[in-house]
């Protein structure tokens, strides 16, 4: 996996635990790489919807925030999320060009 795609998974991730969405991370003290497979499938979604982080988010959690909306386009931006997700090989499916 390239750098650039570690890091928005990282930031994205990060952004989860700590929002804790779901409440299955910070706000329990689970593990900080508790949402890991959730940051992947965010970054998926994001790339199959355009960046679209709020559309991605209300369709995969129950209380996404405004702040962690914030917060994960913020990181998508940074690392240009949508060029970056579409020339991973594999990474995300029908993803548009």
């Amino acid at each position: 996996m390239s750098k650039a795609y570690l890091a928005l998974h990282r930031e994205v991730s990060a952004a989860l635990y700590e929002e804790d969405p779901e409440g299955f991370g910070a706000t329990i003290g689970s593990p900080a790489d508790e949402y890991d497979t959730e940051a992947a499938r965010v970054i998926a979604a994001l790339s199959k919807m355009e960046g679209d982080v709020r559309t991605a988010l209300d369709s995969m959690l129950t209380r996404p925030t405004k702040r962690l909306v914030e917060r994960i386009a913020k990181a998508w931006h940074e690392t240009e999320g949508r060029r970056l997700a579409t020339s991973h090989p594999g990474f995300a499916l029908n993803a548009p060009n």
